[in-house]
């Protein structure tokens, strides 16, 4: 009980950073992620679903844990959401000059991490799970869904559109 509490806490202080790295030039939003990731696994697996089901930083979490990495695609958009964050700042901010210079260098710091991370292999492989429990390869029936579960492969649990052409959310 008291391991599941202290792993939400976590859970919860590693998305607050990730979500102010979204904002902030010097701090890296994709690790934070990623642990946050790990920390609500481990505690709430409704939780951890809603988040890979998100539509701003699902398909990151998505591609690190099926395929290992991230997209360059990605790399290059926070790329260029710093670049341009710490170049306004630079030139409006009347911020001291040791103190634009610190926050220029700690996001380079940052894209350093970024572009370390690395390269997500196949994007188009996916484990989906509707009511009959696909495999990733040919869409065929899986017999035993916790199968899936039990050996940390990804199973995606967004909305999946059933043969009547309804969509349908598990």
């Amino acid at each position: 009980m008291w391991r599941r509490a202290v792993c939400l806490l976590l859970a919860g202080f590693f998305f607050s950073l990730g979500a102010l790295g979204v904002i902030l030039p010097g701090l890296p939003t994709t690790p934070f992620l990623l642990l946050t990731s790990y920390f609500l696994a481990r505690s709430s697996p409704r939780w951890h679903a809603a988040l890979l089901r998100s539509r701003w930083f699902g398909p990151v979490l998505r591609d690190w844990q099926e395929q290992g990495g991230v997209r360059p695609g990605v790399k290059l958009w926070a790329t260029g959401v710093v670049v341009l964050a710490v170049s306004a700042m630079l030139v409006f901010s009347s911020f001291p000059l040791p103190a634009r210079a610190g926050a220029a260098l700690l996001a380079g710091v940052g894209l350093v991490v970024v572009w370390r991370l690395p390269k997500a292999s196949n994007p188009a492989n996916s484990v989906v799970l509707d009511q009959n429990c696909l495999s990733a390869v040919d869409s065929s029936p899986v017999a035993d869904c916790s199968a899936l579960m039990d050996h940390d492969t990804l199973v995606d649990c967004s909305p999946v559109t059933s043969e009547s052409g309804s969509r349908t959310t598990v």
